[in-house]
């Protein structure tokens, strides 16, 4: 399960009424976040961390050793999706939300729950909470994020056009995913304090240990490679991809908090793999037409009204009887004129 926000534009009666902190010369915020959910179930599929490095790292080098080896993508892959959105619930209503479906597809809480967060410590804060009843609930930090970190660091060192930190970057990244988390941040300190770098590297470097250091607890990722649990947001990333992005984020598009919750609830039957959820959205529809029909009173036409529309249905039937009668002639002129010749 996880969790992830997309902008969506508003127009400009539903922008006024966004609150966020502006800092000085800041513009006023003209979107509002779509908060994605989705839920899923993934076979487990361990995975080595240097298979994993190497498919983030350099997709390519990968996707060419694949081929030679003659295997297939080892990646978990979710099934049963059922994807959750909305502009106006907060984010732990989202979360409640999924926490329902988890509930209607093991409510004896005897499956195994995995949820995927990006770094906001307030949704770390929350999923313990909300899935407590589980026994075995395990809350994953997302791999995207350290990786965007490790390149944002070799970046500032090598520079960004440099090819010398893909390596760099590799290695760091398989030392994390055998669950050597200290190891990395012990050998980032030392240069820190021994050499001279510039303000910008140091900074960034600062930065990326600070974020490892606040979440090292989320990241033994050698127990989730073993376990062959997923530790990635792919899933929720193409969520706010498929259903997002395309329908609402569109150029010249501006939306109102209503309009856009009513697409979002189109948007999310049409991709989810969910049949009941589909079936309950028509027997909700044919229930809406039968009560909007209902309400619609009788017509009761008036005798004079009665009358002309007789009167029109008769000149129609005679024009039609007319129309037939010439066309009968003329075929039997035709066929007069074709045996005389």
């Amino acid at each position: 399960m996880s969790v992830d926000g997309k902008g969506v534009p508003m127009i400009t009666a539903a922008a006024v009424t966004l609150k966020a902190t502006l800092g000085r010369g800041a513009k006023r915020q003209t979107k509002k976040e779509a908060l994605v959910g989705v839920s899923s179930t993934v076979d487990p599929t361990p995975r080595s961390p240097e298979a994993l490095a190497e498919r983030l790292v350099d997709p390519e080098a990968a996707r060419a050793r694949r081929q030679r080896e003659d295997t297939r993508d080892e990646a978990p892959r979710a099934q049963q999706l059922r994807r959750l959105a909305s502009v106006v619930r907060t984010t732990q209503a989202v979360m409640e939300r999924i926490r329902a479906d988890a509930e209607r597809r093991d409510p004896q809480h005897r499956t195994p729950v995995v949820v995927r967060l990006d770094g906001a410590l307030g949704l770390w804060r929350l999923a313990p909470k909300l899935f407590k009843p589980w026994t075995r609930v395990t809350c994953v930090l997302d791999i995207m994020p350290v990786v965007g970190d490790l390149w944002s660091a070799a970046n500032a060192l090598f520079g960004a056009p440099s090819k010398a930190g893909q390596p760099w970057v590799q290695q760091q990244l398989t030392t994390l995913l055998r669950g050597r988390v200290g190891d990395v941040i012990g050998s980032w300190r030392p240069i820190l304090t021994t050499r001279q770098l510039r303000k910008s590297v140091r900074e960034t470097r600062t930065t990326v240990i600070t974020c490892f250091h606040n979440h090292q607890r989320w990241m033994p990722y050698d127990v989730y490679l073993a376990a062959g649990l997923p530790v990635g947001t792919g899933v929720v990333e193409s969520a706010c991809g498929a259903v997002v992005k395309p329908r609402m984020a569109g150029e010249g598009q501006r939306w109102s908090l209503a309009g856009a919750e009513a697409m979002l609830a189109w948007r999310l039957l049409k991709k989810s793999h969910d049949h009941d959820l589909r079936d309950d959205w028509r027997f909700r529809a044919r229930q809406g037409r039968a009560r909007l029909s209902g309400r619609q009173p009788k017509y009761q036409p008036t005798a004079r009204l009665r009358r002309v529309a007789s009167l029109n249905s008769n000149r129609l039937r005679s024009r039609r009887i007319a129309c037939s009668r010439s066309g009968s002639a003329e075929s039997a002129s035709a066929h007069t004129w074709g045996s005389t010749a």
